[in-house]
């Protein structure tokens, strides 16, 4: 499958794309602020997001409002578990909240959980 990571911080991204490519998934998109969000998800195929919620110039769910799910599958990423954002992700068209820190096995889970 081909996947999109939204996230600020570069060495979480390197991470998820290593943990991605060991699953036999491409990373075909990245980006670590609201604007490149944005411009990544309009303009690229792909089959999973992965959002981190917390970005530069936005949030995720600002995100998700703008270019909306594409039909395609979220994971939202979040050290925060606030019901309120989870309800809104979910009205969104969210398939899985994964909190942080996570591993390798539950970001394995998650992706089977939205296919």
């Amino acid at each position: 499958m081909k996947f999109i990571i939204v996230d600020d911080n570069s060495s979480t991204r390197l991470t998820v794309k290593i943990a991605l490519e060991k699953m036999g998934h491409n990373v075909v998109g990245e980006a670590e602020n609201y604007d490149e969000a944005v411009k990544v998800i309009s303009e690229t195929d792909f089959d999973i997001l992965l959002l981190d919620l917390l970005i530069p110039g936005g949030s995720g769910v600002d995100v998700l409002r703008k270019v909306g799910t594409r039909n395609k599958k979220v994971i939202a990423i979040t050290a925060l578990e606030q019901d309120g954002i989870d309800k809104e992700l979910v009205r969104l068209g969210v398939c899985f909240i994964l909190r942080k820190p996570f591993s390798f096995d539950e970001l394995k889970k998650a992706i089977e959980e939205c296919v």
